[in-house]
Formats: C-alpha cells, sequence, structure tokens
C-alpha cells in the first residue's frame, strides 16, 4: 500500500569505506526499501559531455557496469520517459531506474547508494527535493588505513586523508538536511540507530534492518569484491579490527582530517609514545611522491572516461589506468580476500 512519501527517494552517501554498503543492505532489509548498488548516476553524467541529449545519455550509461550491475531492461527504462529528454531532466530517468529496481523486488520505497554523491548533492536536491540523504561518516584513522588497501583510493595517507576531508566537508554544507551516522554508532548500537534513520526517512521500525544478512532483498546485488565482504555477514561481524597503525600514521591522519573529527565528534588518541612534532611532519612530507602520483593517476581515468566509448565496462585501457590508482592494493585484496574464505 502507497503512503505519503513513497516518492521521496532514499540516497545513502559518505567517504569510501565509511560504512555505506552496511547501511545500505541494513535498509533494504525492511520490507518496503529497496537501495539499488551504486548506480553512480550522476558520477557519469558529470563524465558525458554536456553537448549531449538526455536519451544519447542514458544510451551511454546503459553500457555502464553501474547499470547493468542493477539487471534491468533499457527499454522498461526509456518506455516513460519524454521523447526528446532534455539533459536537465536526466533525473526523471534515476528515479525510474530505482522505482522498477524496487518494484521488481516487491519494495515502495526506492534509493541508491553511491558514496561518491556526496559531490552531487546540490543536483540530487534540485532533482528531488524531498529526497532522504543520509550521509555516512567514520573515525578518520580506521577509515583511511583502509582506503590505502583499496583499488580506487591511494596507497598514501595523506592523499586519502584529503580525500576524507573534501567529502565531509561537501556533504557538510546540507547538513540542515541530511542525515550523519556514525559506522562506529551504527555497529555499538544498531536498533538505536536505524530507529532515529527510519524515523528520518519515514518508514516505520522493522527488526528485519537488525539482521540483513538473512533479510537480503536481492542475492545478487553486492558485487563479489573483497572489500564488501563484511558489510553481507550479520551485523555482530561487521565491527573493524582494533586500530594497529603506528603513532606517525595516527597522528599524521589527525592533523589532516582536524576539522572533521571535531564537527564529527572523534577525539585525538593519547599515545603511550607520540611522536615528535617534526616527526609527524616528515611522515607528511614523505608521503607527497605517492599523493601526487595518485591524483596523476585519477586525472588519466578521468581524461580517458571523458568518451563514452571508453566506458564498457571491459575496457581494457580503463583496467590499465585504475590500477595505477593504486598499485599496492592488489595484494591487499588477494590478502582480505583469503581472509574471506578462511575466516578462522
Amino acid at each position: 500500500m502507497s503512503r505519503p512519501g513513497d516518492d521521496a527517494p532514499i540516497f545513502v552517501v559518505g567517504n569510501a569505506r565509511s560504512g555505506t554498503t552496511l547501511m545500505r543492505l541494513m535498509l533494504s532489509a525492511h520490507p518496503r526499501i529497496y537501495v539499488c548498488q551504486e548506480l553512480s548516476f550522476y558520477q557519469w553524467a558529470s563524465q558525458c559531455p554536456a553537448g549531449l541529449d538526455g536519451r544519447t545519455f542514458l544510451r551511454h550509461y546503459f553500457r555502464t557496469r553501474s547499470f547493468k550491475g542493477a539487471r534491468l531492461d533499457p527499454s522498461a527504462v526509456l518506455a516513460d520517459l519524454p521523447d526528446p529528454l532534455a539533459r536537465q531532466n536526466i533525473g526523471l530517468a534515476l528515479r525510474e531506474i530505482m522505482r522498477l529496481k524496487s518494484a521488481a523486488l516487491g519494495r515502495v520505497r526506492y534509493g541508491d547508494k553511491s558514496p561518491e554523491n556526496t559531490a552531487h548533492l546540490e543536483r540530487i536536491y534540485a532533482d528531488f527535493p524531498d529526497a532522504r540523504v543520509v550521509v555516512m561518516v567514520r573515525d578518520p584513522r580506521t577509515c583511511v588505513a583502509s582506503m590505502s588497501r583499496w583499488h580506487f583510493a591511494s596507497s598514501s595517507d595523506l592523499a586519502n586523508c584529503v580525500t576524507y576531508a573534501a567529502a565531509r566537508r561537501r556533504a557538510w554544507r546540507f547538513r540542515d538536511r541530511a542525515r550523519f551516522v556514525r559506522l562506529e554508532d551504527l555497529q555499538r548500537e544498531p536498533r538505536r540507530t536505524m530507529r532515529e534513520v527510519l524515523d528520518f526517512v519515514g518508514e516505520d521500525w522493522s527488526e528485519a534492518v537488525l539482521d540483513h544478512a538473512e533479510n537480503r532483498a536481492d542475492q545478487l546485488d553486492v558485487p563479489d569484491r573483497p572489500w564488501f565482504g563484511r558489510a553481507v555477514t550479520p551485523l555482530e561481524q561487521t565491527a573493524g579490527q582494533p586500530l594497529t597503525l603506528s603513532p606517525e600514521r595516527i597522528r599524521l591522519i589527525e592533523a589532516m582530517t582536524r576539522q572533521s573529527m571535531t564537527v564529527l565528534g572523534y577525539k585525538r588518541l593519547e599515545l603511550e609514545r607520540p611522536p615528535s612534532g617534526w616527526r609527524t611532519l616528515l611522515r607528511i612530507a614523505s608521503e607527497v611522491p605517492a599523493t601526487l602520483r595518485f591524483w596523476w593517476a585519477v586525472i588519466q581515468v578521468g581524461r580517458w572516461l571523458r568518451d563514452p566509448a571508453h566506458w564498457e565496462p571491459d575496457d581494457a585501457h580503463l583496467a590499465t589506468l585504475v590500477r595505477r590508482v593504486n598499485p599496492s592494493a592488489d595484494q591487499a585484496v588477494a590478502l582480505r580476500s583469503e581472509e574471506i574464505r578462511s575466516p578462522g
């Protein structure tokens, strides 16, 4: 049965490795909600040449891994859209994609989890004035450390701190309209936290959200990637490992994310043997070369994706460019894969 507010989409955003997948799965365990897995719609739209009309953009978007993961028929998406479709009205297509996927799973409320949408919240609120945006945040020390082992971030803590702070600042502009959720609160007090989130999005409480591993709306909607492994396990298994960073790494991250830590309520750690200020500065300076290599690799990926002909998931050159973003991630991912296969 439909209710007022059923057309208010739910967007889960946040920095990479901040718990967005866990929040998506817990919301999607609710009997009325389905949140899509990383449609990345506005990210692809930002790459597409401005001169292309809406339907041309969609023809290219339908070829991406982001859309193919939803397993929808493109013709069904296009069926009720205006023809021609002005580029400024492509939000209509995103709504149709989310609605069709949710309806196929017997859910009424729809949404999307794309972490990078922190950069597109202004457009989201313009296209969906009644959107409910949940912003996931995580202690920057554990978040940045996790990012360093991920293909699409940097091996450099310095670069990942810059990324973390930028995502937080972009989302913070909309703090009067969005709901910020700390991953640590979700793991420590899941019932209270999810009650607040469901109240924010306008849904009644359901015990199902506390058992997302057993109440998966779609068993095929989480990509087979090691970094998603922990999020699909029962809630009591999602807690991260104890912080084991060196004092120098801790102080670097704290220094580079000081403002974010303050507004999000994270405190500076008391260290038994804190490094001197100059050692922290030397650590920061030592990471500048890796940081520059990371940003250059990101720029190269962006340039390649400016041509929609390169949006095919099996684009070999794109795969090569992505591997250059964090060359050290392959070994870390291999180790993480083994950990998931053999948790004991």
